[in-house]
């Protein structure tokens, strides 16, 4: 009987819970609540305002970018004719210059007047992505109100961390990821790039699509992007238990 009363106990923590979206990505419901619940922040930093929070969380989802790559994104970087968009200043985009010598991944030497890499031993390379229907719709409006060459946002990824955590909280989003280092809870400025890999992957995309998504040559690269993880664990017993 006391077994039975835990066990009723549970399920009623569970029901009254109902209105938690509980679960290790965002979909597009998902998404849609969090982008609402920056309405409620208010306007209390002049760089960061909820509408262009709500523009830079859209970029970073649907093109599945790392929020450093989101704002130094500049306006003529987006053709949406073509949805394509081009990235000047990425993790990855980087290239070993024929004048350099590396031992695994330390630089040896370089030439200090090559004109390509500058001394440096490796060079940028400009990478590119696609730009969904739903963001298209998004930027449109705004993007005619830029100059060509400008930059899209001028606030820090700190200031875009601290207010992603407080819409999350506001649409009572419950996320939780556990990582080598630390385990974070909420919504935190990467789980949007790696919610969109997660959900092409739940919809029918391949290993293969969700690598060009990414940009990442190397299938072992994309694995923690759409694995498991400890929320859907705890969904997965959800269901068997009730």
């Amino acid at each position: 009987m006391m077994l039975d009363s835990h066990i009723l106990v549970f399920k009623n923590q569970v029901q009254s819970k109902q209105s938690f979206k509980e679960q290790n990505y965002l979909d597009q419901e998902d998404f849609s609540k969090f982008l609402d619940a920056f309405d409620g922040i208010g306007q209390n930093n002049y760089k960061a305002k909820p509408e262009l929070l709500k523009i830079c969380a859209s970029i970073e989802y649907y093109c599945a970018l790392r929020i450093s790559e989101v704002l130094t994104l500049k306006r003529d970087d987006f053709d949406l004719r073509n949805r394509i968009l081009t990235l000047q200043n990425t993790k990855t985009g980087f290239r070993k210059c024929k004048c350099s010598k590396w031992e695994k991944r330390i630089l040896i030497s370089s030439d200090a007047k090559c004109s390509k890499c500058k001394g440096l031993g490796k060079y940028r390379v400009k990478q590119y992505t696609t730009i969904p229907k739903p963001l298209i719709v998004i930027l449109s409006d705004f993007l005619k109100s830029l100059r060509y060459n400008k930059n899209l946002f001028s606030f820090s990824r700190i200031s875009a961390w601290k207010y992603y955590k407080i819409a999350g909280k506001n649409a009572l989003l419950e996320i939780r990821e556990q990582q080598f280092e630390r385990s974070i809870e909420g919504i935190w400025t990467h789980l949007l790039r790696k919610s969109y890999l997660k959900w092409m992957r739940k919809n029918g995309a391949s290993i293969e699509l969700c690598e060009v998504k990414a940009r990442h040559s190397e299938k072992r690269s994309i694995d923690h992007y759409i694995r498991p993880d400890i929320q859907a664990l705890k969904i997965w017993e959800a269901q068997k238990f009730g």
